[in-house]
């Protein structure tokens, strides 16, 4: 990965954020497909391993690896998920998927408390050389 600046890392981690948010992973019928292969193009782009589980159709998991020095020692595990509860558009004042941003820096997106903070955190981290002691998983499933 190539160095950033702390400008460019946080220009980033915005652009990401929101570009995560506008994914309609809405219940009860949501496609992952187009988040998946995202948070797959991700991984790649940080160097980080990508598995991909399936344990019910049409329900992924996509699991991350930042691999550490000592695979021996308690892991990390940072926990997420892409779905969304159902939401009524005519309830919203900016597009509930839009990820529109206003001149006051606030995002109006559905799912914007629970989407996409550990690329946030990971990619400052491996763009300052950052080597981890043991394991550090990020695992993204279907729902909580």
């Amino acid at each position: 990965m190539s160095p950033l600046n702390d400008a460019e890392l946080d220009q980033k981690a915005l652009e990401n954020f929101r570009t995560y948010l506008q994914f309609v992973t809405v219940h009860p019928d949501p496609d992952y497909g187009p988040a998946v292969k995202w948070l797959q193009s991700q991984a790649f782009q940080l160097g980080l391993s990508c598995d991909l589980t399936e344990i019910v159709p049409h329900n992924p998991i996509v699991m991350m690896c930042w691999k550490g020095l000592n695979p021996g020692l308690p892991a990390i595990l940072l926990n997420s998920h892409m779905d969304v509860v159902p939401v009524d558009e005519t309830k919203w004042s900016h597009p509930p998927f839009g990820a529109e941003m206003s001149s006051d820096g606030k995002i109006y997106a559905r799912g914007t408390q629970v989407s996409n903070r550990y690329f946030t955190v990971i990619r400052p981290q491996l763009a300052d050389c950052c080597v981890l002691v043991s394991y550090d998983f990020v695992l993204i499933s279907k729902d909580k």
